[in-house]
């Protein structure tokens, strides 16, 4: 929410250090080890479906972004995946 806010305001630095902070976060959190602990307590046939959700989920962020980015413009953008 901030990033749209700052982004709203033509506050460039801001949105930066918001998606940087988001990213060293999640970096220091257990959503890189996710996929770690997921292959080391299914088995394969487990772990099959898991990367096919991953990448399915991921196919369909790349297909609607560019969309909800051409309609709404960056700083809703933000809010939405904010408001997430």
């Amino acid at each position: 929410m901030i990033a749209g806010v700052s982004f709203v305001y033509k506050s460039a630095m801001v949105v930066l250090i918001c998606l940087f902070l988001f990213e060293f976060t999640f970096c220091c959190s257990n959503g890189t080890v996710f996929w770690l602990y997921i292959a080391e307590i299914t088995v394969d046939k487990g772990l099959g479906l898991a990367v096919f959700v991953r990448m399915m989920t991921l196919l369909i962020l790349s297909l609607i972004t560019l969309p909800i980015l051409q309609a709404t413009g960056f700083e809703w953008f933000f809010f939405f995946f904010g408001g997430l």
